[in-house]
């Protein structure tokens, strides 16, 4: 969908309105982006403990605006991709979300002995 702007002479398209015409993009970006802000800011969210519960953080800019985090890791380009950190130990900032498939996923999860030494290490802190 391309807009006219208040000048005649300036197109102007809206990646918001042409997103939103496809389910999978928008929609499922959206979907993401709730579930991110729930498992880190949420503590009765079922998985906090793995994710806010552990000082893991949200690009400041991305909690309130879902425009923002759209416009840095763009929208979920396939039904089969969901959210990724590169580097488990730092949270969803720019430059450290993309979208992967669930195998890669797989490999870029904590070891059970490192989940237990956060763990410990949380609880120590506390």
């Amino acid at each position: 969908a391309i807009l006219l702007s208040s000048s005649p002479f300036e197109l102007v398209e809206s990646w918001e309105k042409r997103a939103k015409r496809s389910a999978v993009g928008y929609r499922a970006t959206h979907q993401a982006w709730c579930s991110m802000k729930q498992r880190i800011l949420n503590p009765a969210c079922a998985n906090f403990k793995d994710y806010g519960g552990r000082g893991l953080t949200i690009e400041p800019e991305w909690i309130e605006s879902f425009d923002a985090f759209a416009r840095d890791v763009g929208l979920r380009p396939e039904r089969s991709l969901s959210l990724e950190r590169v580097d488990n130990d730092l949270g969803y900032v720019r430059g450290n979300v993309v979208w992967a498939t669930r195998s890669e996923q797989v490999r870029n999860r904590r070891s059970p002995e490192r989940v237990q030494e956060d763990r410990q290490r949380l609880q120590s802190a506390a």
